[in-house]
């Protein structure tokens, strides 16, 4: 990071002396989002580790890439595939093993931005792949970003600068090598605005009968369906409004749905609870 001793010794006396572009650089290289960092300057209680990805991890708990986890939708010829952690993996197992019916529904984190809410009992297949093993030769399609993802940082900067339509601009908070990577990915992608808004804004909900589509929920919504699916509540209808309109989905007819884990992240920081009570991780 081309960094000197002497600032290293600053920011271990007063880590508040560090710089926006230089916490930025620090998360990306620790597979973090400058939010985690900053939370973890601000409370000493927080403990950190880099491969720290769950919104509702025990404190300590070190994991880090296993794998994939695949899911045939119905309708569908080729299972949609996300790189996962052994912690998720294992949590998926038990999970499974653990439905006891057909309304049951699972919620899990990936590791590039989505958080997934699926209901077993509708869908064809579910995979989970660790990294050793031969992949599907007929079945097989590596998300865009990559066989274990991207930092939080790498979709912070995505959000700040492709979203808001500006380009990468100097001076930002942002660092340099976070910029550079988000423009070889935007290249390599042929990613636009457009592309760019549904990785980083839009849920996409996947239907029983294999249509889909996606839609923009207001992030409390996003709460409040990751809270009901994670107590065990029995799903109806599912509440997907926004600002601009309300809309309710029958939850008998959805098998998937893929948020941008990102968003949900911001969303329980800003927001906490969906009742307004503190968020409780444990």
């Amino acid at each position: 990071m081309h960094t000197s001793s002497e600032e290293i010794y600053g920011w271990e006396e007063d880590p508040r002396s560090i710089e926006k572009n230089t916490l930025s650089k620090l998360a990306y290289y620790y597979g973090l989002g400058s939010e985690e960092l900053v939370d973890a300057i601000e409370d000493d209680s927080i403990r950190l580790t880099s491969s720290s990805y769950y919104l509702f991890g025990s404190e300590g708990y070190e994991d880090g890439w296993w794998g994939h986890f695949g899911v045939r939708l119905r309708g569908h010829k080729k299972s949609k595939w996300f790189p996962i952690t052994l912690g998720v993996a294992r949590g998926i197992s038990s999970d499974l093993m653990s439905v006891s019916a057909r309304d049951d529904w699972v919620c899990i984190e990936t590791l590039n931005n989505r958080v997934l809410v699926f209901r077993p009992s509708t869908v064809n297949r579910v995979y989970l792949l660790d990294e050793a093993a031969d992949q599907p030769g007929d079945d097989w399609e590596v998300p865009w970003d990559g066989y274990s993802g991207q930092p939080g940082e790498f979709y912070r900067a995505l959000e700040e600068y492709y979203w808001e339509g500006v380009g990468l601009q100097e001076g930002a908070s942002v660092a340099d090598v976070v910029k550079r990577d988000v423009e070889i990915f935007t290249d390599l992608h042929d990613l636009d605005l457009d592309q760019v808004r549904d990785l980083i804004i839009e849920t996409k909900i996947y239907n029983t009968d294999g249509s889909s589509f996606s839609h923009d929920i207001d992030d409390l919504k996003l709460i409040e369906i990751i809270e009901r699916v994670g107590f065990g509540l029995t799903q109806i209808v599912f509440d997907i409004s926004n600002d601009n309109f309300d809309l309710y989905i029958s939850a008998e007819n959805v098998s998937l749905i893929d948020m941008p884990r990102r968003r949900v992240d911001m969303a329980f920081r800003e927001h906490g609870r969906a009742d307004g009570g503190e968020f409780d991780e444990n």
